[in-house]
């Protein structure tokens, strides 16, 4: 019965990781066309695409906050914006690929990112409740909580591997 749970959180954590890999892809994508678009193209979209929402119910939560936020966003919310969708997806496809290949060094720095972002978006929760970054904020510490148990599984001291205990005992007995 443990055998079957380890490789049902195995294959959620790697299926997680592979979830934040095409989310780093697509932010990476967005971040580079949001980069090449002019300044006010997201507030006209938005606008756009709310305009029949909000002629039907003026009062729709959705669409008036959706305009309060691209109305706002400006130059600097720009960049920002750009600089954010282009860095997350960056860390997000990087580390992704290497903790798929099982890199003991990417589990540190992803949990270190992981981390920080979650910790970002409960800083955003204390400001403004929002359900979608409950959700995230929740599926991010899931994936902490994977990566942790991941790096225990894989990468614990040799002492309680017995084969590799036999190989390390091995190679030291011929060096010295």
């Amino acid at each position: 019965m443990r055998a079957k749970n380890a490789a049902l959180l195995d294959r959620l954590f790697r299926l997680g990781v592979l979830c934040k890999v095409v989310d780093g892809a697509a932010q990476l994508v967005g971040g580079a066309l949001y980069w090449r678009s002019p300044p006010g193209l997201l507030s006209r979209w938005v606008r756009l695409l709310t305009h029949d929402e909000l002629s039907e119910e003026p009062r729709d939560y959705l669409a008036t906050h959706l305009r309060a936020w691209a109305a706002h966003l400006g130059h600097h919310g720009h960049v920002l914006l750009t600089a954010y969708l282009l860095l997350h997806g960056l860390i997000q496809v990087f580390l992704g690929i290497a903790l798929l290949r099982d890199r003991l060094w990417a589990y540190p720095w992803a949990a270190f990112f992981l981390t920080t972002f979650a910790g970002y978006l409960v800083y955003g929760l204390t400001l403004r409740f929002s359900p979608a970054s409950a959700v995230l904020c929740l599926l991010d510490l899931g994936t902490i909580a994977l990566l942790a148990w991941e790096y225990r599984r894989h990468f614990r001291p040799v002492s309680r591997r017995p084969h590799a205990a036999k190989f390390v005992a091995a190679v030291s007995g011929r060096l010295s």
